[in-house]
């Protein structure tokens, strides 16, 4: 959270300085502008050195490659760039790009760190949950702490963060959209959500799908840790051709679950997309065009709305497909939740004895 705060403060900086810098161009030149800010920046870096710790700076010479060491000749090509926004855009709207842009690398930055933090966490949880439980069978615990929690970060964790970039996507299309045309681009709106409706009568078949698939992907991972852990006495009993039958045939039956999953998500995906071109741009395309015919719209606020449909269509979309592959992970998420909520300092399990390991 520190780094998004960070990232906010150094987009909030880079604006006002793009401002100051605006100022004294009108004045001194581009270059010589541009220059005093280099030596201004170079000024404090000397200040915080002599200050902060004196590091040897013989030390960038070892750097490598040295293309790297070009950091100062792209900083002023940014100061270019951004005294050139200022005075084409003006300083509000040059500022607010300048702002979304850090905001995007801040949220790619900590979108891999929160998948980090959340999975060392989901690790943590379920392991002391499983030792906890004191079973014998490894099966459910070792595709728990390997398939499943990679299932749960590739299609639960990552969709969930792609879900709030494609919300706030869709916010800024909307805003936009109303600013040129309330009336259109609320029947936009209102035709997008038309989809989410009809998409929840395939969640079920989703979820069942899914713990059909993940049934059979435990029963894999545990033949071939079997077979594994078990290959001296494979072939001390000259067993090879059953054991890989066996495995063959519940890797068979786990892909052909895998392969029905995805069928079933990409049909319904694409049913989704279909739905959503229908009633999200061809219906509101033809009322923009019975309102412009009817002078209520201009022509160009009917162009630039259908322009700014793709913006309303696509972050939908995608949000309704990646809703099911986050429901496609219910039956794993059930299982973690035990996990999740164990509580081990008020569990009154017995710790065993030497006996009963006998």
């Amino acid at each position: 959270m520190v780094g998004f705060f960070i990232a906010l403060l150094s987009g909030a900086l880079m604006s006002i300085q793009g401002v100051f810098n605006t100022e004294v161009t009108k004045t001194t030149g581009m270059w010589v502008g541009n220059a005093w800010v280099q030596l201004t920046a170079f000024a404090v870096c000397l200040i915080a050195w002599l200050i902060a710790g004196r590091d040897n700076p013989m030390v960038l010479m070892k750097v490598e490659p040295r293309y790297l060491l070009l950091g100062g000749v792209i900083g002023a090509g940014i100061t270019l760039t951004v005294i050139r926004a200022m005075n084409q855009l003006g300083p509000a709207k040059a500022a607010l790009l300048i702002v979304i842009m850090f905001l995007n690398f801040a949220y790619r930055y900590l979108r891999s760190d929160i998948t980090r933090d959340i999975n060392l966490k989901l690790k943590e949880k379920t392991i002391t949950y499983l030792i906890a439980q004191q079973n014998d069978s490894q099966k459910d615990g070792l595709n728990l702490m390997t398939n499943d929690l990679k299932q749960i970060e590739s299609l639960k964790i990552t969709n969930e963060l792609m879900i709030i970039s494609e919300i706030a996507a869709f916010t800024i299309s909307i805003l936009v959209g109303l600013i040129n045309s309330w009336l259109l681009t609320i029947i936009f709106v209102i035709a997008t959500i038309i989809p989410g409706f009809i998409q929840k009568f395939f969640i079920k078949d989703i979820q069942d799908k899914s713990a059909i698939w993940e049934k059979q992907n435990a029963e894999y991972t545990q033949a071939a840790v079997d077979a594994i852990n078990g290959s001296k006495t494979t072939m001390l009993y000259d067993a090879q051709i059953p054991v890989i039958s066996y495995v063959a045939k519940q890797a068979k039956q786990m892909e052909n679950a895998l392969r029905a999953l995805n069928y079933t998500q990409g049909a319904i995906s694409t049913l989704i997309i279909t739905i959503a071109d229908i009633f999200s741009f061809i219906i509101p395309f033809l009322v923009g065009a019975i309102l412009m015919f009817n002078g209520q719209i201009g022509a160009g606020t009917l162009v630039m709305i259908v322009q700014l449909s793709n913006d309303f269509i696509n972050p939908i979309t995608m949000i309704f497909d990646q809703l099911n592959q986050i429901r496609s992970t219910k039956p794993i998420w059930d299982k973690i939740q035990k996990a999740i909520n164990f509580n081990n300092k008020n569990e009154n399990t017995a710790n065993p004895s030497f006996n009963q390991l006998s």
